[in-house]
């Protein structure tokens, strides 16, 4: 699985994806992707629970759509605040 952090949001670097903790119960699947939950530390050593969607295997080539979809929405998520 390779895992990116697009986010260029303060506290959140590449390091955090180390200490990703991913739960195997599924908050839900859909067509392109799975959403699980999972726990994850900030660079100030804050634990923040998180849902991570994971795009299915068939479609993570690089010339596929619905990673090029996915990312979009990724991007789109950026934007939203939920403080």
């Amino acid at each position: 699985m390779a895992l990116e952090v697009i986010s260029k949001r303060p506290g959140f670097t590449s390091a955090c994806l180390e200490t990703l903790k991913l739960s195997s119960k599924s908050l839900g699947r859909g067509g392109f992707a799975t959403v699980l939950p999972g726990t994850l530390k900030k660079d100030n050593g804050e634990t923040l629970q998180v849902a991570v969607k994971l795009l299915h295997d068939a479609y993570s080539s690089e010339d596929a759509v619905e990673l090029r979809l996915f990312k979009e929405e990724a991007q789109l998520m950026l934007q939203l605040d939920h403080g």
